[in-house]
């Protein structure tokens, strides 16, 4: 964490290390080894990554005052790193060790060496940062899932069945796929989401009338649901192997609709044996096909492949009448697993 700024320089050398999580800017792709770098407040800072999969090291620079402050002395810890490295892959020579010994710490120069490292001839061999075609596949992230779904159908406003008694809502299973894109691929701190899924939902809801004649009246609704939500989902705990996020979803559902009946029976209390009647409406209700609402999300990402999510979507109208509604909301739990970060 030494400056680099003469203007800032310290007395003494401040050699505990800070380890944290940036974005390096990739400088040079070679075969054994990539140079990088990162700017903070401090100073542009460079880095050696080998190609084994270890990480990235800083290649270690620092300025501080000497005995007074009449004189200052540079740290080059980075020259040892780069002649063990030269050693390591076979391209030591007098001539490269000269300038590993007298390197600045710059692009230029450092630039220079690492191609040395990779035993390449070209000088100034700057990568582009523009992202190349398997570059940009990996903006891309797919995703399959399966979740517990609770639906609540409810009819709310003036209606007959507003204040009947309901059965308990069934879970009942959802299955989606998807498809997830990165605002920055690298942070991956914000992405856009698009869902499909499959589910079904029922309710059952009986109103009586006991007078001179007793009737049960019961209302039968089912459907089948295929839905298409685009969602914004934003990391706010970000971390390559744990994240938890917060979304918000548009819904639009297509329904089938199962079952739409009221049946009615009717029988008479004070009549000995009376076997009653029955009456059925088919159709009773007139219910969308399709109709929108929007959620709330939110989960976790373990590993990079296993997500845990949750859902829920206040209730949204089913129908377009005036002094009534049926509404269905939504509280689902489930789990993702994802094909690719």
């Amino acid at each position: 964490m030494n400056p680099a700024d003469l203007n800032n320089l310290v007395f003494i050398s401040n050699s505990v290390p800070k380890t944290d999580t940036v974005f390096l800017k990739l400088l040079q792709k070679g075969k054994h080894v990539h140079l990088l770098s990162y700017t903070d407040k401090i100073k542009t800072r460079y880095f050696i990554q080998e190609q084994d999969g270890s990480p990235a090291q800083e290649l270690h620079y620092g300025v501080v005052y000497g005995a007074s402050q009449k004189e200052y002395k540079t740290q080059k810890g980075f020259v040892q790193q780069l002649n063990l490295l030269a050693v390591k892959y076979g391209v030591s020579s007098a001539k490269l060790e000269r300038e590993i010994e007298t390197a600045a710490y710059n692009l230029y120069t450092l630039n220079k060496i690492v191609s040395s490292l990779n035993g390449s001839l070209e000088k100034d061999k700057v990568v582009s940062t523009a992202a190349s075609p398997e570059d940009k596949s990996r903006n891309f992230r797919f995703y399959v899932g399966i979740a517990a779904s609770r639906n609540v159908i409810a009819i709310d406003g003036r209606h007959f069945y507003s204040n009947a008694d309901v059965a308990s809502p069934q879970v009942s299973p959802q299955v989606s796929v998807g498809a997830d894109l990165f605002v920055n691929r690298h942070i991956q701190k914000m992405l856009l989401r698009v869902e499909v899924s499959a589910s079904n939902s029922s309710q059952t809801f009986v109103e009586t009338e006991s007078m001179s004649i007793h009737a049960t009246h019961t209302y039968q609704m089912s459907q089948q649901m295929a839905g298409l939500s685009p969602q914004l989902i934003y990391n706010f705990y970000n971390k390559d192997n744990f994240k938890v996020y917060a979304g918000l979803g548009a819904e639009l559902y297509f329904s089938h609709i199962a079952d739409n009946t009221e049946t009615s029976q009717y029988y008479y209390p004070s009549i000995s044996g009376e076997v009653g009647r029955t009456e059925v409406k088919e159709d009773f209700l007139d219910i969308n096909s399709l109709w929108a609402a929007y959620s709330f999300r939110t989960g976790v990402v373990l590993k990079r492949r296993y997500e845990l999510a949750a859902m829920y979507m206040p209730p949204a109208s089913m129908t377009n009448y005036s002094s009534f509604s049926l509404n269905m909301s939504t509280v689902s739990i489930g789990a993702h697993y994802l094909f690719s970060r």
